[in-house]
Formats: C-alpha cells, sequence, structure tokens
C-alpha cells in the first residue's frame, strides 16, 4: 500500500466523529478520495509541532482522541525549540512512547518503511 502527505489544510476527524484537528503533517492511504471539507478519517502518521500554546493540549487531550482512530499507527510531537521528537507507536497491546534527543538518533517507522535522524528534521 502506498502513503501520501499532507501538510496543510486537511481535517483529521476523531474515532467518535465529534473531533475535528488540523495537524501539522499526516500521512494517509494514497489514491483516496477526499470529501469535499478535506477530512481524513484514517490517518497512519500524525505529526505536530508544538508550540507554547498548543504543547500541553497535543500532548494529552489530541493524543486521547488520536489514539482512539484505529488506522492511527504513529504520533510525533516535534519541539521546535529543543532537539526532542517524542514518538509513540501503537503496539498490539498499547501505545508505546519514545524520546528522541540526539542528532544522530535514528527514527524508525518499520510500517511505513521509512527511518530518519533528528538532524534530517533540524537540519543540523
Amino acid at each position: 500500500m502506498g502513503y501520501e502527505s499532507f501538510s496543510k489544510d486537511l481535517k483529521v476527524k476523531g474515532e467518535d466523529g465529534q473531533f475535528f484537528f488540523y495537524p501539522d503533517i499526516v500521512i494517509a492511504p494514497e489514491n483516496r478520495q477526499l470529501n469535499d471539507s478535506y477530512v481524513v478519517e484514517d490517518p497512519f502518521l500524525i505529526v505536530e509541532v508544538l508550540s507554547d500554546c498548543t504543547r500541553k493540549f497535543d500532548s494529552t487531550d489530541k493524543f486521547i482522541q488520536y489514539s482512539k482512530i484505529l488506522y492511527l499507527q504513529y504520533y510525533l510531537l516535534v519541539e521546535p525549540e529543543k532537539h526532542l521528537v517524542i514518538c509513540y507507536e501503537r503496539t498490539a497491546d498499547d501505545w508505546v512512547s519514545k524520546p528522541y534527543m540526539d542528532m544522530s538518533d535514528v527514527i524508525a517507522l518499520g510500517a511505513l518503511g521509512i527511518s530518519f535522524t533528528l538532524a534530517d528534521i533540524y537540519k543540523a
């Protein structure tokens, strides 16, 4: 299965249909049909770039809602002011999180068949 990425103007619909969020980056199945409101119901990866005013909401309330989306496999939180990416990955039993702080750390997203370093994100 192929995937495509979206970086703006795309809403992610919560599993219960009551919540809609605009993530910074979404990767979803390729060749999918978007409805007129540009809503993704089956994201595979969501990335949020944190800020002082969104940090708490993105790491708690949004994560709670996103984690209910059955298709979602990865949720990445990226700190813009320091070298830190927190990767949440769905396992068979639950979600596990792993922080990446060293510029040589490799973030491997096995289900997507991709990997990258913090240096790739922060261009250091």
